[in-house]
């Protein structure tokens, strides 16, 4: 569907079924599948559709991943789903351009992968280090062990500073790293209510909100956060 004209335009992605995943470039001109699934062998495999043309490039085939999506116009993350205890989730990256993977297989706590100027920073949930991986190159960086791996990755506009979001029955803790120092610059907690839940969070334009859900009165809230610069 075009939201420009209110258009729809039928795409013909018969020949790749059973589709599992599809991502749509940042720059609209092709559609990422993860398609002709088999459940048997739980591969797959991932083609490009191009929006404009009509027509289905392959890029990889038989592959055991779940489900893919851009980081860039030219990076596709393909994830793996293990099972429902850490560590169950696992990446690549697949460079379009050069028909290559940069990375293949990387150990990482889902919710803690968040993207920021060509960097994926993530927990490595065998060893538990904060780390970041190149989307040029593949290279990785590692910074720090963290406690946990209960945490969500928070991306301030200094990429020098990296955030580290928990959560108890209580309250959100925030705390502030110095990536280059590897120590703590501020810790931050926002109370929970006794009925609330935290669900996730978002970004628009560097101001994050929090989604809650009341248990008493079975509402979903999302509410600013002023995390600071």
């Amino acid at each position: 569907y075009n939201l420009t004209d209110n258009q729809n335009k039928e795409l013909n992605l018969h020949p790749l079924k059973p589709i599992i995943s599809y991502s749509i470039c940042p720059n609209l001109t092709n559609l990422a599948v993860l398609g002709e699934y088999n459940a048997k062998s739980f591969s797959s495999s991932v083609y490009l559709y191009n929006l404009q043309r009509g027509t289905i490039h392959s890029l990889e085939t038989n592959l055991q991943v779940n489900d893919l999506y851009w980081t860039t116009d030219n990076v596709l993350l393909l994830g793996k789903i293990i099972d429902k205890n850490e560590p169950n989730y696992s990446f690549s990256l697949y460079s379009v351009s050069e028909n290559k993977f940069l990375i293949k297989d990387v150990s990482a706590v889902k919710k803690s992968i968040s993207i920021k100027d060509n960097l994926i920073f993530y927990i490595d949930s065998l060893n538990n280090n904060l780390s970041s991986v190149s989307l040029t190159n593949g290279q990785t960086t590692e910074y720090f062990k963290v406690d946990s791996l209960n945490y969500e990755t928070v991306l301030f506009p200094d990429i020098t500073l990296i955030g580290l979001l928990g959560k108890t029955n209580t309250n959100i803790s925030l705390v502030i790293f110095s990536l280059s120092q590897k120590n703590i610059v501020n810790t931050l907690s926002f109370p929970l209510n006794k009925n609330e839940t935290y669900i996730e969070k978002y970004s628009i334009n560097n101001q994050y909100f929090i989604k809650t859900y009341n248990n008493k009165t079975k509402q979903y809230s999302i509410n600013a956060i002023n995390f600071p610069n």
